[in-house]
Parts: structure tokens; sequence; C-alpha cells
């Protein structure tokens, strides 16, 4: 008998034991699948207030004891060449505290493994976005396993190939695509027909709606806001002027956008096209069409086409930057093989302390970021 009770003292602590245990592995598995749900277009909000507002109160932190270098920083996306990280890329990241790196080569996904492990690598407190420029019609002169007519293909088949894409981005360390077109291709010559999904609005938008649902996984970014179809022009060479009245534009080419925004699309690049029923400036740096795109009910991230494209009409980057961020844009996309980049955070930098752009705009935007970094990419 007395053997026996002995047992029972040893065993009731070995009891409790496993009874913590289950408990606290319960609350931090809790825990990561709060700060760790995605969906097909990035985050989901909780339904619990709590659990938001935890999160907030963490972005909110993180947000408070990052210096002003790492704020201004965040607003950087700089795309990059090479299948390996340089020591001038390395160093333009690391010094920039950049928000994001698009990787610009023409190559299979599995071909970024070494550099994208670099990039993770880096000592910063913020994991960047590493985002993959997937279109369907890109992907396609890469590798005839992604051979697929978009424009034609049955929504089966073509959501199929956008679930491809997205889990081999996925699956080789990218977070971000930028290859959902919302364009209409209503010129049947135009630079960017042969990118879009068709040529009548309810084409383009039932492609939209398909694209962003069968896109697990990644965090996808829909593109060119307010629209690139209307025109036959290159915007890499020119800045396209759109002559469309505001309901000819509500009625149309704004349609898929909006498609996008009820998904909640997380990302939302805005091109380098003037619309005359906005005003004379350039979509990208125009403070109308980013309040129309928030209006509209996006929520999300909005982001500058290749910044160098209008540094291509003689406009000085740093101005050019600071009227991207004045005019509602959170991040800037910036393509460079060479350290101009760390030069031009540089100087943006010296204009934040200056007061040229106020801190609380740059924050507005780094809260934005925060959000959905923290929540589907998580923190070092």
């Amino acid at each position: 008998m007395n053997d026996i009770l002995i047992l029972r003292h040893r065993y009731v602590p070995f009891q409790i034991a496993i009874f913590l245990f289950v408990v606290v592995a319960v609350f931090f598995f809790s825990i990561g699948l709060y700060f760790c749900i995605k969906t097909k277009n990035g985050p989901t909000p909780a339904s619990d207030t709590s659990v938001k507002s935890i999160r907030e109160d963490a972005t909110q932190r993180a947000l408070s004891s990052m210096t002003i270098e790492e704020k201004v920083g965040q607003l950087f996306f700089f795309g990059i060449s090479g299948t390996t990280l340089s020591d001038d890329m390395y160093t333009l990241l690391h010094n920039t505290h950049a928000g994001g790196v698009l990787l610009m080569n023409k190559s299979l996904p599995q071909t970024f493994q070494p550099v994208i492990a670099s990039i993770r690598s880096l000592p910063s407190r913020i994991p960047l976005f590493i985002a993959y420029d997937g279109e369907i019609e890109r992907m396609k002169s890469i590798d005839d396993t992604y051979d697929i007519q978009a424009r034609i293909a049955p929504d089966e088949e073509f959501c199929a190939m956008n679930r491809k894409i997205a889990k081999d981005l996925a699956d080789n360390g990218f977070t971000m695509n930028f290859g959902i077109i919302a364009d209409i291709g209503w010129q049947q010559s135009g630079y960017i027909t042969e990118r879009t999904y068709g040529s009548t609005v309810e084409d383009v938008t039932s492609k939209v709606r398909t694209a962003l649902r069968c896109s697990d996984g990644i965090l996808n970014a829909v593109k060119h806001f307010p629209g690139h179809g209307t025109t036959a022009d290159d915007s890499h060479t020119t800045i396209p002027v759109i002559s469309n009245t505001l309901s000819e534009w509500e009625h149309a080419d704004a349609i898929p956008f909006g498609q996008a925004f009820d998904m909640d699309v997380p990302v939302l690049m805005v091109g380098h096209l003037v619309y005359d029923a906005f005003d004379e400036t350039p979509a990208s740096l125009s403070p109308k069409a980013h309040q129309k795109a928030r209006a509209m009910g996006f929520n999300g991230i909005i982001i500058t086409d290749d910044l160098h494209m209008l540094e291509n009409q003689n406009r000085n980057p740093v101005d050019t930057f600071l009227s991207a961020v004045n005019a509602g844009n959170d991040m800037v996309l910036y393509v460079t093989d060479n350290l101009e980049g760390v030069a031009l955070y540089q100087n943006v930098l010296d204009a934040v302390r200056r007061g040229d752009i106020s801190l609380a705009r740059i924050e507005e935007s780094v809260l934005r970021i925060l959000r959905i970094k923290y929540l589907t990419l998580g923190s070092k």
C-alpha cells in the first residue's frame, strides 16, 4: 500500500506537468494561428475584436520602436537583377532599410533561391516583401509549362494556371506577385493589350476575380490603376494621356479594379498615366487618383510603377519620390542595378528631416505596410 501511495505522489506532479505543457502549447498555437492567417489575396481580418486589437497594438509598438531611418526605408521597394545578391545590392538593401525588393531577372522562380536566402539573412528587424512579376504572358515566355492563352482560356484552366504560378512563387520564397492585370485591352495594337485578360469589362472583371480567388498563399498586386488599356502608348517611354470622362471611366476601366478591392486585394500598383478626368498629373503622382482608389474601398498598400519610367521624362527623382508619397503612395518602386538608390534614400531622408514631407505622412504608410507584414510574414 505504501508503495502505491508513493507512486501516486510521484505521478501527480507528472500529471500537472503534462497539463501545463498542453495549456502552454495550445496558447502559443493559438497566437501563432492568429498571426499566420492567409487567404488567396493576403490577410483576412480576424472576426475577434480582441485579436484585432492585440495585432494593432503590436503594430503600433513596432512603429514607435522604429528610427526615422527605418521608417523612411520601408517606403522603398527596389527592383534588382541577378540570381545572387551582389555586394552593391546587399549594401543597397541594408543601408536603406528597404521595405521590399522586386527580383527582375526573366528566369524561373526556383533560380532565385540563392538571392532570396541572402535577402532573408539581412540583419533587418522587419522582413522585406520579396516580389516577382508573375504575369501569365511573362511566365509563358520563360517556360512552356506556363503556356496558356489568358484572354481565351476557360475559367478552370485559367484558375489552375494562376494557382500554379502562386504555388511556384511561394514554394521558392517569394511573398508577393505583381501579376494581376486589371487593365482592359481596348486597343487592338496597344502596348498593354497582349498582357491583358480580355477586351471587355465583363471578361476582364471575371478573370480578375478568378485570378485572385485561385492565387493562394501569396500577396497579390493588381495593376495598373486607373487603367492602361485605353491608350496604345507605352508608359515606359512616354506618359500617355487618357481623355475619358469620369463617368466613362467609372462604367468601364474602374470596374475590374473595384472587383479586386471588393476581394480585399492587399496591393495596388498605380500607373504613370495622365487621366484628364482627375487632373494633368500622372496618376502615380496624383492625389485625386489615390483618393479615388480609397473612395472605392481600397484599404491596402498603394505602390507606384517604376520611378525610373518618370525619370525618362527628365523628372528629378527626389522631387518625384516626394510627390509620389504626398500623393498617397505607401511604397515607391525603384528599379536599379547600382548604388544610386542609396543616394536617393539619403536625399529623401534629408527632406523628411527638413520637413519637406511630414513624418506623420510617412508613418501613415508605414502602418499600412507593417499591418500586412506582421500578419502575413511575421517578424524577425
